[in-house]
This record gives C-alpha cells, structure tokens and sequence, in this order.
C-alpha cells in the first residue's frame, strides 16, 4: 500500500514538470533601433594656401616650364598664377633675357598660337639670339594664323625690315655668295614669289654684288603689282642705264688717228655730226664757221651775249659765243653745252673737242687701240 502510493505520487510530480515546461517560452528580444551616419558638411575645393603660392613663384624664378604649366592649364586666365606668370613674361621681355623668355613662349603658343603679344616677343627673342631664319620662318607662320589684314600688313612690314637690316649690315661685297643671307631671301620668295619688296631687295643683292644682270633679270619676273609698280619701273630703268654705262666703258670710242692727233666724231642734238680733233688744252669745244653754219641750219643753237677773247697765232682775237641743246660722244651726251667759233687751218676736220666736254667725265685714251673711254666721276 505504501509503495504504490510512492511510484504515484513520483509519476504525478513527473507530469506536472513535463505539462509546465511545455507552457513557458521565452520572451521575443527588445529591437534595437538602427542610427544612419549623420550628414557631413561638403569640403570646401582646395585653394592655393601661401605654401603653394611659394611653390609656384619658386618655379616661375627657376623655369621649371613643365610643373608650372601643368598647375595652369586647367585654370582661368584671371587666375593670380596666370597673371604672376604673365609678369614674368614681362620682366624677361624687358631684361633681354631671350633663351628663358623662349622656354616659356614656345609651349603657350603651342596652347594658344594666335596669341599677338607671345608671337611679338618670340619673333623679338629670335631675333635677340641672331636666329635670323627661324623669325622669319615664325612670322610666315603667323601671318598665315591670322585673319586680320592689318595684322597681316603688319607682319609683312616685319618680315621686309628683317631681311633690309640683314642686307644694310653687310655692307658692300659679293652679298650673293653670303648663304645665311641668301637662304633668307629664297625662303621669302618661296612663301611669297609675287611680293615686289623681296625681289627688289634680292636685286639690290645682286647689284651690290656687280651683278646687275642679274638684278634687272629679277625684277623682270615680276608680275604686275598696283602697290610697288612705280617702283619696280623706276630701279629697271636705273639698273639697265648703269648695265648700258658698263658696256659703254668696256666698248669705248673709235678714234682716227691723223698727224699724231686722235679725231673724234661728235654728234650735235641727233643730227648733225662733226669731226673734232681731241684737245685737252682747250677749255672751250671750239668749232670752225663753216660747221657753226651747218649747226645754225640744223639744230637749236643759241648765240650767247658777248664775245670771248682767243689767243690765236695771228694775236688775241674775240670769237662769238653759242650754246647747242645736246652734245654726244658715243653715248655719252651732255646738255647746253658751250661752242666758240674759231678759225682752224687743219682741214681734216671740223673743230676741237674740249675740257668743258671731256672734263665732265672720267676720260683715257687708249693710244695702241685708238678708243677713247669714258666713265662717271668717282664721288
């Protein structure tokens, strides 16, 4: 009786602690609420603070072309970096500092090639280091850039002084053989063949250098120019006289040759022509009355007032006086020139070339050739 109540009470207990552990569960966990990451205030874009204002001043002094062109290529031209390496440009520009103020210009020109100032400067900093080609290369170059006809005429004019300075420079001699000068004026011609003050500064090469052939050939390349036509005209007339004086003094004069007197004939305003014997002891061309009468027939020839005193084998005699308006030796021609009339003995011929002919230029004789050479006085 005791045992059986015992095994029923331990399975009641039993039961009972099954019944309860099937009724408790715990609790749900408390949700933790979840926080976003509070908003930050935007970061200001970085400014140049004074260590890299100090940086790029440092590289504006030493040219360290690259690290301070990068910093400015992205920035705006109003940029206090921009306008301190603008002053720099200027402080080289000013102090003649060619070769560094070029280290700077040909990369801007290379980001902005129709800038003028950077083209002025450059031109003048080749110019300052005598490379004498490569400015006048650089102005070809910006006058084909540029849209502007005033900037065009501009260049133009830079272009003709730089070649006239190099030309006055070298003074006289065989300029044609001189090639730093020469390859100048082809280079010109190549780029603009058509532009009359090249040639003429080419022929004035030439006509320094005696070629004067040479010079006239040039300009007779020429096509017609509105602008430099009175011009060109006027230097062929002047270059094919001087070709024409050259010739006269290589050819010289036939004279006759008579009784040891040399004979030459004279041409009076293109009409008539006389025999003169060649006197340089007489001041005065001196004609005989028969060919004075042939002079009064045929040409302008004017009695001067008064008379002059001759000294003649028979005593002091007065001769009257003329003037004739042409007076010509070969090609040789002078205007109002002075005749006496005089009474010559000698048949053979019709008066005396004198002083007041022949001294106006500078005259020999050559006596085994018999020719009589005339040529301009030297200064």
């Amino acid at each position: 009786m005791n045992r059986g109540v015992l095994v029923l009470a331990l399975a009641g207990m039993f039961a009972l602690g099954w019944w309860s552990a099937r009724q408790w569960q715990a609790p749900a966990p408390t949700p933790v609420p979840t926080l976003s990451p509070a908003p930050q205030p935007a970061m200001p874009e970085p400014q140049p603070g004074d260590n890299d204002a100090a940086e790029f001043s440092r590289w504006l002094r030493t040219d360290a072309v690259g690290p301070a062109l990068e910093v400015l290529q992205p920035l705006s031209p109003s940029d206090p970096r921009w306008q301190a390496l603008q002053a720099q440009l200027r402080r080289l520009h000013a102090a003649g500092h060619w070769q560094r103020l070029l280290q700077w210009l040909d990369p801007l020109l290379h980001w902005d090639p129709r800038h003028q100032r950077w083209q002025d400067w450059r031109i003048e900093a080749l110019l300052g280091e005598q490379r004498y080609r490569a400015a006048l290369e650089a102005l070809f170059q910006y006058h084909e850039l540029t849209l502007s006809a005033g900037r065009r005429q501009q260049l133009m004019a830079k272009m003709e002084t730089l070649i006239t300075q190099q030309v006055d420079q070298r003074g006289g001699g065989n300029l044609s053989q001189d090639d730093a000068l020469m390859n100048l004026l082809q280079l010109a011609l190549e780029k603009q063949p058509d532009y009359a003050p090249f040639s003429l500064l080419l022929a004035r090469v030439y006509e320094l250098s005696g070629q004067w052939e040479q010079a006239l050939y040039q300009l007779e390349l020429l096509p017609f120019s509105p602008t430099h036509q009175a011009q060109v005209e006027a230097e062929k007339t002047r270059l094919a006289a001087q070709i024409r004086r050259r010739q006269q003094l290589a050819q010289g004069v036939g004279l006759r040759r008579t009784m040891g007197q040399f004979i030459v004939p004279v041409v009076f305003d293109d009409t008539v022509t006389l025999e003169l014997m060649i006197d340089t002891g007489a001041s005065i061309t001196a004609l005989k009355p028969e060919a004075i009468a042939l002079l009064r027939r045929y040409t302008r020839l004017f009695t001067s007032p008064g008379q002059v005193r001759v000294n003649t084998a028979n005593g002091e005699v007065l001769s009257p006086l003329y003037q004739v308006a042409r007076m010509r030796v070969g090609d040789w021609e002078l205007q109002a020139v002075d005749l006496l009339q005089v009474n010559l003995t000698a048949p053979e011929v019709d008066g005396l070339l004198g002083m007041n002919f022949l001294g106006q230029y500078a005259f020999s004789i050559d006596q085994q050739q018999s020719l009589l050479f005339l040529g301009e006085k030297p200064d």
